[in-house]
């Protein structure tokens, strides 16, 4: 009975830790324990992907008997992630010989596996990447001059990678924020600039304040990277809550050779980063390093352009 009472507070625990309603964890016909793990819960309204685990669990167990993870079904490295459940589920199982009682290990295991997933799915992410690249390279170089002087004529005919400035007023989770934007910027095809200054007194460590986005790339890559910071969940509330963007702003929305008089052209750029600067005058000198600090003239910089 005690056995029992604690593998149901197991259940209720791991029904808490992943947000799992009834069709998340469920008994099966034959009494094993099925559980769909959300792989990217902090993203799962934009990720749907999960890892279903199913568990045997004696009835000594945990006490006195060992619980076996009998089948892992995931996006990617399926074999690994069971491996790593059962290896889990060994670490905490009771000892006969020197008299050593098990643990409740459910919890552990369902990690383990949705560590060896998500590593999976980000080395084929990578690996795709890593193709991509070689392949542009591939391409780049059979061009020579004829890819660069066609690159030139592109731009100067309005061809070339648009630009964008959105200005976010804060981040409430900066960490996670970051991550989503990176991959969209994988996602898109876009060149992605973050500038921003830290959370401050009102938004702490974990938090930004004052965030400027700078995009290149295809129009419709750019519309769609603004429509997503609309209409998906990208940050969490002052409750924790997840929640959408309400304060960003479309500060300017640039062709290719749209260029202020005196000003060069934004310079072409790729792939994500993002940086922190310790004051406001960090901020305006990153901008400025893309030729995108004046986006309008006196009072109205920055503010030229509208969503």
């Amino acid at each position: 009975a005690e056995c029992r009472e604690r593998q149901e507070m197991e259940v209720e625990a791991l029904k808490g830790v992943y947000g799992l309603e009834e069709d998340g964890l469920h008994f099966g016909p034959n009494g094993a324990l099925v559980v769909s793990l959300p792989i990217f819960p902090e993203e799962e309204e934009e990720r749907e992907e999960r890892a279903q685990v199913v568990f045997d669990l004696p009835a000594l167990y945990p006490e006195a008997d060992l619980g076996v993870l009998e089948n892992v079904s995931a996006p990617c490295a399926a074999s690994f992630a069971k491996d790593a459940g059962n290896e889990a589920l060994r670490e905490l199982a009771p000892d006969p010989e020197a008299g050593t009682p098990g643990v409740e290990a459910l919890l552990s295991a369902c990690e383990a596996v949705l560590r060896v997933v998500r590593d999976g799915i980000e080395a084929l992410a990578s690996d795709r990447r890593d193709a991509e690249a070689r392949a542009a390279g591939r391409r780049s170089a059979a061009g020579g001059d004829a890819d660069k002087n066609a690159s030139q004529s592109s731009s100067s005919s309005g061809n070339g990678p648009h630009n964008c400035v959105v200005h976010i007023d804060h981040m409430n989770d900066r960490q996670k924020y970051l991550k989503l934007l990176r991959r969209w910027s994988d996602d898109l095809g876009l060149g992605v600039r973050v500038f921003h200054r830290a959370g401050g007194v009102r938004r702490g460590p974990k938090g930004a304040e004052n965030v400027f986005v700078c995009l290149s790339g295809p129009p419709q890559g750019i519309s769609s990277f603004c429509s997503r910071l609309r209409t998906e969940s990208v940050d969490v509330d002052a409750q924790g809550k997840k929640c959408k963007e309400r304060k960003s702003k479309v500060l300017a929305n640039r062709r290719p050779g749209d260029v202020k008089q005196g000003e060069r052209p934004v310079p072409h750029f790729e792939g994500f980063e993002a940086r922190e600067c310790g004051t406001e005058e960090e901020v305006e000198a990153a901008l400025q390093e893309l030729n995108l600090l004046h986006c309008g003239d006196g009072r109205e910089r920055f503010f030229a352009a509208e969503a």
